[in-house]
């Protein structure tokens, strides 16, 4: 078996091209999750031992919905493509600026990791 973990962490501070302001995840303006659907670990993956983070710059409109998904880091295929499945599930608050929502990207971490037996 296997467990997941998503933690918030910060990305540059600036405009993004495509898509609002890049801001930090989790704090108080920025988005973060009303929902966290967790990911499933593949079980082919968990079969053949591969576990390592999966990082992703998700683009949000003003109202919170997921936009794009961008894979910044992926250990595996498998781990990246659970991983954006589960941010789609997922329901997020939108970045905030001056009491006004607006588009913003953000880089969500994704942890997979194999319990090691005792």
């Amino acid at each position: 078996s296997g467990t997941v973990e998503a933690s918030a962490s910060p990305a540059q501070a600036g405009m993004a091209s495509s898509g609002g302001a890049d801001v930090p995840f989790g704090k108080p303006c920025g988005p973060a999750f009303t929902r966290f659907s967790r990911p499933v670990y593949p079980l082919q993956a968990r079969r053949a031992g591969i576990s390592g983070l999966v990082k992703l710059r998700v683009s949000l409109d003003d109202s919170g919905s997921v936009r794009d998904i961008e894979v910044l880091e992926s250990g595996h295929r498998l781990l990246a493509d659970a991983a954006c499945a589960a941010i789609r599930r997922s329901a997020f608050r939108p970045y905030t600026e001056n009491g006004k929502s607006l588009p913003s990207r953000t880089v969500i971490p994704i942890r997979f990791t194999l319990e090691q037996a005792l």
